[in-house]
């Protein structure tokens, strides 16, 4: 709770020289941040400074951050070391100074305070728009008089003491923000060890090479090679392709064969056969090859010699190789080959680093560990070939003979920076430091909703967005510490990203997109406008992306793109709106022939709206009568639970199986009482014992004690036993014996007064039951008979499959129509729906629109037509900047004008202008480009993120993130946004229990692999937005995606809460008509879900995995055949109706096990010629989140001989199954085994409260969905 501490007079003193610090290497940086405050009249700290220099603050709010104090400064410097407590203060002033803050912000501090010296040295300087009153964790001091030092002696510590506010006494009374960031920070510390450890554990496997080079062959791809076997380097292997000596050159020109000359370095591994190293390191990523002197132990040529070993020697690698210049990255491993023990490769090679083997074996150093060796010649694929394998012909530091090393650069930088940045919250150097303790906190922290800047009336939004959309961009705007957004998919949420950095851009503000891959944050950048006010610049390390592309955003291309972005305004007010008039003329006569059929397709949608309004009228019956059903529908469910019980009951006691817990019923205690009570009562009295409530297990009491541990029913069976080992050893003599003891125990048990009567009245009790079981039974009839005749569902049913029908035979007739209509929106960015009535007047009434807007257009040329030609000459001229192709933007060569312009102007641009920032989760604060000849030859050395005073961070994919990975963009932004889907996939979790117990023998360590994975898979945003409050986070719910029917599927995963319009529902089905080989249906237009069980094969036996040695993961033979099948036959119906479909269709395959991928792979590229009218892609799920294709394939791929528990633990993670179920927009397959899916439950979180759940046997509920619209098929379906 909240409490006042009063000032008795006293005053507040303020230290900025720790902030002012942070700037001192460049003081330009620390005014244009005081600048991003957007305080009015403060333009620099002095301002900020006199602000508070002798001030009356109305209300400081305040707090301890933990309450503990932290060590800061050196033990031997001038001031030494001391103990401070870290502060968070925020204000409300005066009316008048309130007011120059943005609307309804406060000013907050970071600070720490000496209580020795009752200072509050100011830290960090922040905007928040939490509430003006005290938080529960805050203390609050009303109208005191602020102070600031100015110089450090100008008051003594004694008077300072006396006249400050805050000081040893008071320091104590004040309250705690006390956060788990102290707990959180030891587990990911120790999982920082861990990394750690790994790293030094894969460099220690790094392996000596001699004879290094690099030669040219020749790559040509296998269907290119078909009789070129023969001529084939058999020790270099790929799946795809077939390597030749350059030899060949001249002969594969001459006979036109497609080939491509590659580099491939090649070098003789020194291993051991013992401990074989090389496979151990050979599937890493990140391989080098590294000259002698990355071996700290070897510093010359002459003790290199003298001491071979130390050569040999696999665990010396120091941290120095990092640094080396002279090092090559290693790509594709092509082949090895072997080629003897070390000793007699020495014998021939006498030019490597070991120079001429002694004449006498007795002067070998090491001869017994020379005899261990071998040599391995290794074969790699680089692109590039820029690197010197010779260094002034100096043995040690070329690349002829080094080190194969693991150098993990990267991972060694993301573990110091991650060390770095929980140091820098610890400290409370951070931008936002509730922000910071706001994501360890487990209380939510109330933010100000009464005063918002924003609203829907007064923001113009950039793209169409529905209701929810805009209000999400609301919260977004007004958040000034931190807002989430739940985006389910196909709900638009990149759509939104791009509106809230438009929009946030545009006043001034500057953003910070991330995202763990560069797909994430492409598809934003790549979305935004190009306008010439939006400068992006897109951060990257050396490897920007796999393909090498340009990066079109990069720093050094900002002058360019602001002029590229002037250039196209120019070029379309000149030029584009006149080729829009003529092309939307043409476009009108191919529309009006195209809605020749329109009137067919309204009287279908006639039928169809008559049908769903049936439907409504119907389900509002439903819900008016439900009170009077539901008596019914309750008693039914009694009447169903009591009739599993009694039978089982009954079935017990005929197996006579006595275990477990039936429980007590109507049925069961009434017959109990007129046939059974009264003999077993007596039974009970007879062992002087007392009955329970449970009548079963009074029973199983009394048949235990007088049956199962009667001596002679346990010598019966043991009797049993004997005979049956006497029958599987021929032992006839015995088996005789044992049966006649058998029949004469089992006559003396039936002739057992005891258990004679047990029997008989048990059996009577069974007959009673039954006959009771048969009148409830009845009963049971009676009341469904009666719910079924008071139930609409069968009709609703009936009528919902009419309507399929309907929409299906609308898709089959608006296919060419809505490939017209397609290309119309596509050219005018309009949302044109050929389905609605009034479609043709909309498609006349635009084309008014466009002829007004070019007669306007044609009146406002003439005047401004010099100044655009003018601008565009300009930039062509002095630039070479062609504004009339946009890919022009990738010109990657800059003239003599542009670079002296850039280097210019780069250093304002980049500091003052530039408003949008994207990087990946795990990139640097500090970009270098001293490799980056471009942009050296501008001027450009750094980026420096810390100096940039970026406002707000957003995060896409933030479910997928980490605690770790989110908190390191965090550190440069003042507010946070966090976009993602819990119900996606969570954090990727690479260790594996094998792995740590591997680090764990190596390292001498006790890492414990469920406390690593647990903190891995723990989602930051599941857990906040759990927790937050609804002004901080908004759910999206309509999605554009799919057509209904996948959405239904896909709303398994979400309660039900995703919904659909009738317009993007009838926009995206699919127009296929597949059909099997004797003509029966596969694939028809009313149905876009299905589900192809691979249960069994063509044969009627079980389909079961595989998996290969060495291997974890698995694969289905069937599955990717039947796949495959698929594939043909959709391109085939592509083929046979191809005027229904504008653009060639995707299909994504995606499967559940990367090993199922590589399967379908080499079928497919024996195919894949075949394929005409599809895109195909092959991908795992992993790497198929934020895509989406019109045609999806999904593998499930298991299905184990035995279903256990853990064999279904995959599909009991029902994220990897939702994101490879929503991918689809126009149709979906899944091809997987309803017997391992079947009865599988699943929890799902519920959308309003995540932290409780329900647990659905979800795939049933899919596979029931899937066959009442009739797409469930069989194997035999698809082939027969």
């Amino acid at each position: 709770m909240s409490q006042e501490i009063t000032h008795n007079n006293k005053e507040l003193f303020f230290d900025f020289f720790l902030f002012k610090n942070k700037y001192k290497e460049n003081l330009d940086y620390l005014d244009d941040f005081i600048l991003s405050l957007k305080i009015n009249n403060i333009n620099k700290l002095s301002d900020l400074e006199g602000f508070f220099k002798n001030t009356i603050l109305k209300q400081t709010f305040l707090c301890l951050v933990d309450d503990k104090t932290n060590t800061v400064g050196l033990k031997n410097s001038k001031n030494g070391q001391k103990e401070v407590f870290n502060f968070l203060l925020r204000f409300e002033f005066s009316e008048v100074y309130q007011s120059r803050l943005p609307q309804g912000c406060c000013l907050a501090f970071g600070a720490d305070i000496d209580p020795n010296r009752a200072v509050i040295n100011v830290k960090n300087i922040f905007i928040t728009k939490m509430v003006n009153n005290p938080q529960e964790f805050e203390s609050v001091i009303k109208n005191c008089r602020s102070r600031v030092i100015a110089l450090n002696n100008e008051i003594s510590n004694e008077e300072l003491l006396e006249r400050n506010v805050l000081n040893s006494q008071t320091v104590s009374n004040i309250n705690k923000l006390l956060t788990n960031f102290e707990n959180e920070a030891l587990a990911w510390n120790n999982y920082l060890d861990y990394l750690s450890d790994i790293l030094e554990v894969k460099r220690r496997l790094a392996l000596p090479y001699l004879n290094g080079e690099v030669q040219n062959y020749i790559k040509v791809e296998n269907k290119d090679a078909l009789g070129l076997k023969q001529k084939a380097l058999e020790f270099l292997n790929s799946s795809n392709y077939k390597y030749f000596d350059f030899i060949y050159h001249s002969e594969f020109i001459k006979n036109k064969i497609n080939f491509e000359i590659i580099n491939i370095l090649s070098f003789d591994i020194v291993d051991s056969s013992e401990f074989k190293n090389f496979e151990r390191i050979k599937k890493m990523e990140d391989l080098f090859l590294l000259p002698i002197s990355a071996n700290k132990n070897v510093q010359n040529l002459t003790q290199s010699k003298n001491n071979i070993k130390k050569i040999l020697d696999f665990n010396s690698l120091g941290e120095n190789s990092i640094r080396i210049e002279n090092k090559i990255q290693l790509e594709v491993l092509l082949g090895t080959r072997k080629k003897g023990s070390l000793i007699d490769y020495w014998k021939v090679n006498s030019n490597t680093i070991l120079g001429a083997i002694p004449s006498n074996s007795k002067d070998i150093s090491d001869l017994d560990l020379m005899d261990k060796l071998s040599i391995l010649e290794v074969f790699y694929e680089i692109s590039d070939y820029d690197f010197d394998f010779k260094v002034d012909n100096d043995l040690i530091r070329n690349l002829e003979n080094g080190y194969l090393a693991y150098l993990g650069i990267g991972d060694e930088t993301i573990i110091n920076r991650s060390r770095k940045i929980i140091n820098r919250i610890r400290n409370g150097w951070v931008k936002n430091p509730y922000l910071a303790n706001y994501l360890f906190n487990t209380d939510s922290i109330v933010v100000n909703t009464s005063n918002q800047e924003f609203t829907l009336d007064n923001v113009e939004f950039y793209y169409n967005l529905n209701h929810l959309q805009k209000v999400a961009v609301i919260k977004a705007l007004n958040s000034k510490d931190i807002f989430l957004l739940q985006g389910p998919p196909g709900t638009g949420k990149t759509q939104v990203i791009s509106e809230i950095v438009y929009q946030l851009a545009n006043r001034k503000n500057k953003v910070l997109i991330s995202s763990q891959n560069h797909e994430a944050i492409n598809n934003v950048i790549e979305r935004l406008p190009i306008e010439p006010d939006l400068y992006k610049m897109r951060l990257s390390n050396v490897s920007f992306l796999e393909n090498k592309s340009v990066n079109k955003y990069a720093p050094e291309r900002l002058l360019l793109n602001h002029y590229q972005s002037i250039g196209k305004v120019a070029y379309d007010n000149l030029f584009q709106n006149g080729a829009d008039l003529n092309l939307a003329k043409n476009e009108l006569i191919n529309i009006e022939n195209l809605l020749v059929g329109f009137e067919s397709i309204q009287i279908k949608r006639q039928e169809l709206d008559k049908i769903s309004e049936k439907i409504t009228v119907l389900e509002q019956q439903i819900t008016k009568s439900f009170e009077d059903l539901n008596p019914i529908f309750h008693n039914l469910e009694d009447i169903e639970e009591d009739i599993f019980q009694t039978e089982n009951m009954i079935s017990n006691i005929k197996n006579e199986n006595y275990q477990g817990v039936i429980s007590n019923n109507k049925l069961i205690i009434d017959s109990y009482n007129k046939v059974l009570k009264k003999n077993l009562e007596s039974l009970f009295v007879k062992l002087k014992k007392t009955p329970g409530e449970n009548i079963f297990k009074n029973i199983s009491f009394i048949w235990n004690h007088f049956i199962t541990n009667n001596e002679k029913f346990i010598d019966l069976l043991k009797l049993k036993n004997d005979l049956n080992s006497a029958s599987i050893l021929g032992d006839y003599e015995k088996v005789i014996i044992n049966r006649n003891k058998i029949n004469d125990l089992e006559f003396e048990i039936e002739n057992d007064k005891i258990i004679s009567n047990l029997k008989i009245i048990l059996d009577r009790y069974v007959r009673e039951l039954q006959k009771k079981l048969d009148s409830l039974s009845s009963k049971n009839d009676n009341n469904l008979e009666k719910a079924k005749k008071n139930s609409i569902n069968v009709e609703i049913n009936n009528l919902m499959i009419d309507r399929n029908k309907i929409r299906g035979s609308i898709s089959e007739m608006l296919g060419p129509v809505q490939a017209g209509v397609e290309k119309f929106n596509r050219v005018y960015r309009e949302e044109l729906d050929i389905s609605d009535k009034n479609s043709k007047q909309i498609i006349e009434q635009k084309i008014k629109e466009l002829d007004k807007k070019i007669d306007d257009f044609e009146k406002n040329k003439n005047r401004l037509k010099p100044l655009y030609e003018k601008s565009l000459n300009f930039l062509k001229n002095n630039y070479e900047i062609s504004c009339q192709d946009e890919n022009k933007i990738e010109k990657n060569r800059f003239n003599f004008q542009l670079i002296n312009d850039t280097k210019k102007y780069l250093p304002i641009i980049t500091q003052n202008l530039t408003n949008i920032y994207a990087m990946t989760l795990n990139s640097p604060n500090q970009f270098f480009f001293d490799k980056n000849k471009l942009a050296k030859s501008v001027g450009l050395e750094k980026i420096d993120l810390n100096n940039l005073n970026i406002d707000t961070v957003i995060i896409d994919e933030a479910s997928k993130a980490t605690l770790l990975e989110i908190i390191m963009p965090l550190v440069f932004g003042h507010s946070l946004i966090l976009v993602g889907d819990y119900r996606q996939l969570p954090p990727l979790i690479k260790i594996t229990q094998k792995e740590v117990d591997f680090i764990n023998s190596e390292t001498n360590k006790n890492y414990d692999y469920e406390e690593i994975f647990n903190l891995l898979n723990d989602s930051i945003f599941k857990r906040l937005i759990t927790n937050a409050n609804s002004t901080i986070k908004e759910t999206l719910q309509y999605q554009y995606r799919s057509n209904r029917q996948i959405m239904d599927v896909v709303n398994n995963f979400y309660d039900g809460y995703l919904k659909i319009d009738e317009e993007t529902d009838l926009k995206k089905f699919h127009n296929l008509k597949v059909s099997s080989s004797i003509g029966n249906p596969i694939i028809t237009p009313e149905t876009s879900t299905y589900w192809i069980d691979s249960s069994v094969d063509l044969k009627g036996e079980w389909n079961l995995e595989k998996s290969e040695e060495y291997s974890t993961s698995f694969y289905n033979k069937l599955e990717a055949e039947l796949t495959i099948e698929m594939i043909k036959k959709i391109d085939r119906s592509i083929s046979e109706n191809i005027e229904s479909f504008s653009e060639t269709p995707t299909l994504a395959i995606i499967c559940m096990y990367g090993l199922q991928v590589n399967k379908i792979k080499k079928i497919f590229s024996k195919i894949r010629n075949e394929i005409k009218n599809l895109k195909i892609i092959i991908s795992t799920v992993d790497d198929f989140q934020g895509k989406e294709c019109d045609f999806v394939i999904v593998n499930m791929v298991r299905n184990p001989e035995k279903v256990s528990t853990n064999g279904q633990k995959f599909i009991k993670q029902y994220e990897r199954i939702n994101v490879a179920l929503s991918r689809a927009r126009k149709l979906l397959i899944i091809v997987g085994s309803s017997r391992t899916t079947r009865g599988v439950s699943v929890k799902i979180p519920d959308m309003d409260k995540p932290n409780q759940v329900r647990t659905t046997n979800v795939y049933d509920d899919i596979i029931s969905y899937i066959k009442f619209n009739n797409g469930y098929k069989t194997a035999k379906d698809i082939y027969e």
